[in-house]
């Protein structure tokens, strides 16, 4: 594709793609009505776009909600954009951000994951949190609890789950 030079990885979600270059920079394109992509705007971008707002920092890992996007940088803090309305960006007000705004209150972070409307992060202590979409109204970070155990809210329906962090740092969730 034009505008990608010696891509080392993808992250795609939603209708959002972001390509990671070998020299660091983070391109993205695609859905963008809420901000997710970081540009700075909310318009469509059909061509791979420099983050320039990322410039200078190591991007690890990009997580693709359905309106926002988790960036997990270098230094272990997670930046987030886009849609808010759950407030899924994890910033404490329900305002969407164009641009990658850093999460309050996290640190040591070594992997993130992004739902419809709500993240989860993992910290180097094996500590997983979660913010964002309805759960139990509490709009701030949430420890998922030493057994494992949450309430996944989607509107109405309700699900229990179990999430797991595995060795590679990569989350699972079992629902039940």
């Amino acid at each position: 594709m034009a505008g990608i030079e010696d891509a080392v990885a993808v992250f795609a979600g939603g209708c959002s793609t972001f390509v990671r270059e070998r020299r660091g920079g983070l391109l993205a394109f695609g859905g963008n009505g809420d901000g997710q992509l970081g540009l700075g705007h909310e318009d469509f971008v059909d061509r791979p776009t420099r983050v320039a707002a990322l410039d200078g920092r190591r991007v690890v890992q990009v997580a693709c909600g359905d309106d926002h996007t988790l960036f997990l940088l270098a230094d272990a803090i997670v930046s987030a954009c886009g849609g808010n309305d759950l407030r899924q960006l994890g910033i404490g007000t329900p305002v969407l951000s164009t641009l990658p705004i850093a999460v309050r209150g996290l640190v040591g972070v070594v992997c993130v994951a992004a739902g419809i409307s709500h993240s989860v992060a993992v910290t180097r202590a094996g500590a997983a949190y979660t913010w964002g979409g309805d759960f139990v109204g509490d709009p701030g970070l949430r420890l998922i609890p030493p057994d494992h155990s949450l309430v996944l809210g989607q509107g109405r329906r309700e699900r229990s789950g179990i999430v797991e962090p595995r060795r590679d740092g990569v989350l699972d969730v079992h629902e039940h």
